[in-house]
């Protein structure tokens, strides 16, 4: 209601307008971990952003890895523990850490820099991080030894040929210790593309049902890398790569309930266009 100070030349007015609340934006995510087997597990931890005063929102963490468990990659899920039935009032992001059970005899890779290469390129640098790394240790492309040059137990640099990016492909770099025993360590895939590796989004499924409060979607298409990157209406979702021509992506309740939803996966080089989800 408008009520004028000059109630001798105005009148007062009364209209109707709509306030839209929206929802507040909830992270949770769960760190990553690694142990070599027979290790006692951590104490599972992450971060939890947005949580209003007074809402009493927490975070649990979890695993279904045990002590003992073998050698391989546990998922570490995160749960809302919401005693004052809040959560509704919150556009919530989950995003799963890593547990990595390792064997302590061989070499464990983590990560790789860069994450993908152009294909016909020139020979370049690739640093490759984990744990027991030795100053024997090498690197191997598509199981062929590089060059490879000690910086500390959790890093490597190894040289890769021009040769070996003149294909457009997905090589495989592992991590071997001359003398330690049965092999090498677990592969990480390397994605040589094309000069112009602007990803193509050709389909988004949606599942039926959540996980953990987060719901999985399917991107297909062509050209993700490691690196890439997926959208939903603009916000940056958790995004895992399957292939070259698939990603997994986590989207929120409210996220997975929307039409129509814009998604776009980014790459080192750019944005593929927009993909309308109605």
């Amino acid at each position: 209601t408008f009520t004028p100070d000059d109630a001798a030349d105005y009148t007062s007015a009364t209209a109707s307008v709509s306030l839209t609340v929206n929802q507040a934006a909830l992270a949770a995510s769960a760190n990553s971990y690694a142990i070599s087997v027979g290790e006692p597990l951590p104490i599972l931890d992450g971060t939890l952003l947005g949580v209003i005063p007074g809402d009493g929102i927490t975070a649990s963490y979890a695993t279904a890895a045990l002590q003992g468990s073998p050698v391989g990659s546990y998922p570490v899920t995160v749960t809302l523990n919401d005693p004052k039935s809040k959560l509704g009032n919150y556009s919530v992001t989950l995003t799963p850490g890593t547990l990595v059970v390792y064997d302590p005899a061989l070499p464990l890779l983590l990560s790789l820099s860069p994450v993908s290469a152009t294909r016909s390129g020139a020979a370049f640098t690739l640093t490759v991080n984990g744990a027991n790394f030795t100053s024997t240790s090498r690197v191997l492309w598509n199981g062929q030894l590089r060059a490879t040059m000690f910086v500390s137990s959790s890093q490597l640099t190894a040289t890769i040929l021009a040769d070996d990016i003149a294909d457009e492909g997905v090589a495989s770099v592992t991590v071997v210790n001359p003398g330690a025993p049965a092999g090498s360590s677990s592969a990480i895939p390397l994605v040589v593309m094309s000069a112009t590796p602007l990803p193509t989004v050709n389909r988004v499924t949606v599942a039926s049902t959540a996980v953990d409060g987060s719901y999985p979607v399917g991107l297909a298409g062509a050209d993700f890398v490691p690196a890439s990157s997926a959208s939903w209406n603009s916000s940056t979702r958790t995004t895992v790569y399957d292939a070259p021509g698939a990603l997994t992506v986590t989207v929120s309740a409210t996220d997975a309930a929307t039409r129509p939803a814009i998604v776009t996966v980014s790459n080192p080089a750019g944005t593929s266009a927009a993909f309308t989800l109605r």
